[in-house]
């Protein structure tokens, strides 16, 4: 049964109860509120997008499916998506999480994985991560520099 959550990971809507129409009209309205749904979102410098946003809907498998005796697991409540640009909604990467502290961490960390990257489409839709070029000369320096040093114990 599909259970909905809060921002703070408290049970929002017991389906089990008769009003569960009551409690799934509060959380409608959190999901229309933009200032409670989106956790953060941030635009990179070379034109990626990636945004945080609490789902409310618990996205984790039941535990009983994987044969786990164990009946309780936190609520995966949380998604951070990779974007092209802001607007474009063919995702580059996706990441969930329980908690808030472990969505802002796991934002946190997408940015630093994406923004040293270009992002280009071909035109058959195949997406092409590019190191950028800062990245690609640090690279061949430091590779030239190894070269040099290396060349210089050699005479």
């Amino acid at each position: 049964m599909n259970k909905w959550y809060w921002r703070d990971g408290s049970l929002a809507v017991d389906m089990s109860s008769p009003n569960w129409i009551d409690g799934m009209k509060k959380v409608e309205e959190r999901l229309k509120d933009p200032a409670y749904k989106i956790v953060k979102q941030e635009v990179l410098p070379n034109g990626l997008f990636v945004s945080t946003v609490w789902l409310g809907l618990d996205y984790g498998f039941p535990l009983s499916d994987f044969g786990s005796p164990v009946a309780f697991r936190q609520p995966v409540i949380f998604e951070t998506m990779v974007f092209p640009k802001k607007g474009v909604f063919h995702e580059l990467d996706m990441y969930r999480y329980c908690t808030e502290e472990e969505a802002l961490a796991g934002h946190q960390y997408a940015v630093d994985q994406w923004k040293q990257y270009f992002v280009t489409v071909t035109p058959n839709g195949r997406i092409v991560r590019w190191p950028s070029l800062l990245q690609f000369v640090g690279d061949a320096f430091g590779r030239f520099k190894s070269f040099l040093f290396t060349w210089r114990k050699k005479t």
